[in-house]
């Protein structure tokens, strides 16, 4: 075990369904009218306006977003889905438990441990949000063997006595996320835009989906309130690449397999490397600043 320490706070952690509840609060707060559990129909345009069939009507919108995750039914509709992209697929639980069960799976409470795979193709991970416990395993395979890599990461942290066997985890439940690698989505077209996972801006070696997911809001609604919508790519280009390797990454993408998992044995290795190219270049984490 390798232990990778900041001055400060880098990262925070919440339970996602407090995460979207609390955002559904805030938008209802500001004016927007909320509604849930309603299925999305075939979406038409009308001149000026889209027509979006819902369970108990229609909605009109001169703009559409779409926030709807990897399968987002405005990213669907308007083609922007590349069909090159590279989907990262994972799959978590969140279990809750008392804290002496927290105590005696977890060794540092409320810091996230990364357990990475022999091939270097996914990443495990074990810590506690208060008293819950999230465990969850994701790879960059396209999913392949996805399932069966999650059952053997929660074996073996059974057989190395850090998960207790009589301990039930909550149903496992699986996410896709398209990272920002060759194939990158369209973002935006003529009355619509797409943020977040909507968008593809999960992270390309991490597959962390959040952190872009929020500034891409950001990005889009002061575009938005600009009324300067064609200003959104450039600004995600800024704050996340092109998408494509670039010079650098494209050599590196030449390398042989072995090559490359003894760069990244290296780099997780080394605290500082570890540091700079893992956590703050992977995941994005940064310390807060001073206000």
């Amino acid at each position: 075990m390798r232990e990778t320490r900041w001055p400060g706070t880098v990262s925070y952690g919440i339970l996602r369904r407090e995460f979207d509840h609390y955002l559904l609060q805030r938008a209802e707060a500001a004016g927007a009218e909320v509604r849930t559990g309603i299925r999305v129909g075939r979406l038409r345009r009308e001149g000026d306006w889209w027509r979006v069939p819902v369970d108990d009507g229609e909605v009109s919108a001169a703009l559409l977003i779409g926030a709807g995750g990897h399968q987002c039914p405005v990213a669907r509709s308007m083609d922007a889905i590349h069909p090159a992209e590279t989907v990262v697929m994972a799959r978590e639980s969140e279990t809750r438990l008392d804290s002496v069960q927290i105590a005696q799976i977890t060794q540092t409470p409320g810091i996230p441990e990364l357990i990475v795979e022999e091939d270097l193709n996914g990443y495990g991970w074990v810590f506690s949000k208060g008293s819950f416990l999230n465990v969850g395993f994701g790879c960059v395979d396209h999913g392949r063997g996805l399932n069966q890599r999650c059952r053997d990461f929660q074996q073996r942290l059974v057989r190395q006595g850090r998960l207790p066997a009589e301990i039930e985890l909550e149903p496992f439940r699986g996410h896709a996320y398209a990272v920002r690698l060759q194939g990158a989505r369209r973002p935006v077209g003529d009355g619509w835009l797409l943020v977040g996972d909507a968008a593809g801006l999960a992270r390309p070696l991490s597959g962390e989906g959040i952190g872009p997911a929020v500034l891409s809001a950001q990005l889009a609604a002061s575009s938005i309130l600009e009324a300067a919508t064609e200003r959104y790519p450039d600004q995600l280009e800024t704050e996340f690449g092109s998408g494509e390797p670039g010079r650098i990454g494209g050599w590196i993408g030449r390398l042989p397999r072995a090559a490359l998992n003894g760069m990244g044995r290296v780099v997780c290795h080394q605290p500082h490397l570890r540091r700079k190219f893992v956590f703050e270049g992977a995941f994005g984490m940064r310390p807060e600043q001073p206000a």
